[in-house]
């Protein structure tokens, strides 16, 4: 039972999946490195799922151990759990579907946001590139700057699936017709600009993967996406917090509440790094450890230490038991409603200030930039910090933390 706990997995909302590494030889038969499954949302149903397909699979590999046993005894055995089908040839393993096939299986997302991905890459996308390309499933190689630039292009002239008129209509049609230019959205009912970059950050993410199982050759463009008008870099996107605003954040709202965004403040975690932090002693210094290679992270600088600021230490050891029971979405809802509730000016706060707050409080009070880079979980600027320093000590890391 133990060892099956191991292999179940929870999001942040409660949506589980069992996953583990193929056994070796089981590798061929299922043709991927880990066995992935969705197992829905009731804990007490997933663990009866996990059970069976754990036993389930023991049995395949104790099966495959045996000479006399052939291999397509074993592909029906587990063919209706894993839903296996044929070994994919060399030719099926470069096309965008079968990355995004791997890519949905290896998300470790909420489950509102696996929702939107599944949709987006097994449906909206394949029906753009048909109207595009005249094909729904290219080569990954294939998709290159040009071809998602098209893809951009026709985002913008796209309307949002929000106004009933538009999801009524046969979708290929609708499209063909705005890409010849047949049809055109008005300028209100068109995809916003922050749906539109979501999609194309979908597309980035998908072909970083394909990049890091050297599938993917092409350089992937930073500028992408597309800017709010008037804006013409990232910065501003999100507002930062005066010490007044983070009082009003910190007095207005329930003890729980109250204290997760304290947290979020005096470490600058992201969201998602809140559920999946553990607290460690690291040399006499207590942290939030981010280090699990197991848990899946946004970029390879986010795997860190970060040092709790001694203003967090009053509940820090019910820290965990508030984040295992306050779902994600009403971490940022809650955030947004008491924005509106309670500030004058709104325009750019959100939950994710905190963290924008942490970085530019740390800059005011002159903590070497790097530091504040290692802090948060951003790459180094410098090549020499890049390539030869391997992180601060957690002293200087404490004491920077404790400047705020």
């Amino acid at each position: 039972m133990s060892t099956v706990l191991s292999y179940l997995k929870s999001s942040t909302n409660g949506f589980f999946k069992y996953r583990r590494r193929t056994p070796k030889p089981l590798e061929e038969i299922i043709g991927a490195r880990e066995v992935v499954k969705a197992l829905g949302t009731n804990e007490t149903q997933a663990i009866t799922k996990a059970i069976k397909l754990n036993n389930l699979i023991n049995e395949a590999v104790e099966l495959s151990k045996i000479q006399s046993i052939p291999k397509e005894t074993i592909v029906e055995l587990l063919k209706s759990e894993l839903k296996l089908t044929t070994k994919k040839t060399k030719e099926q393993k470069k096309k965008l579907s079968y990355f995004i096939k791997l890519y949905l299986e290896q998300s470790n997302v909420t489950y509102k946001e696996y929702r939107y991905r599944e949709y987006f890459f097994n449906e909206y996308l394949p029906l753009l590139m048909e109207v595009l390309f005249k094909k729904r499933d290219l080569d990954i190689e294939e998709l290159t700057y040009d071809k998602l630039l098209k893809i951009r292009t026709l985002f913008m002239k796209l309307p949002s699936r929000n106004f009933y008129k538009y999801r009524v209509v046969n979708q290929l049609e609708l499209v063909s017709k705005v890409n010849k230019g047949t049809l055109k959205i008005a300028k209100e009912h068109l995809l916003s600009e922050d749906t539109i970059n979501k999609n194309l950050k979908r597309i980035k993410s998908l072909l970083f993967f394909a990049k890091e199982l050297n599938c993917y050759s092409h350089n992937i463009p930073k500028t992408l996406v597309i800017n709010r008008k008037g804006d013409t870099s990232s910065r501003g996107e999100k507002a930062i917090l005066t010490k007044d605003d983070l009082e009003i954040v910190f007095s207005h709202t329930n003890d729980d509440l109250k204290y997760l965004y304290e947290v979020s403040y005096y470490s600058g975690m992201r969201r998602s790094e809140l559920y999946k932090c553990n607290i460690v002693d690291y040399e006499g210094v207590l942290c939030f450890d981010l280090k699990n290679i197991t848990e899946k992270l946004k970029t390879s600088s986010s795997y860190r230490l970060i040092p709790i600021h001694s203003k967090l230490l009053y509940r820090i050891n019910e820290f965990k038991n508030i984040i295992e029971n306050t779902k994600a979405d009403w971490i940022s809802n809650s955030f947004s409603r008491l924005v509106k509730r309670s500030f004058k000016d709104t325009k750019g706060k959100s939950l994710y200030s905190l963290r924008h707050t942490f970085a530019t409080n740390l800059i005011a009070n002159k903590v070497n930039p790097e530091v504040i880079s290692e802090l948060m979980g951003h790459s180094h600027s410098t090549m020499t910090m890049s390539r030869y320093v391997k992180g601060y000590p957690i002293e200087t890391l404490r004491e920077a933390i404790e400047c705020l």
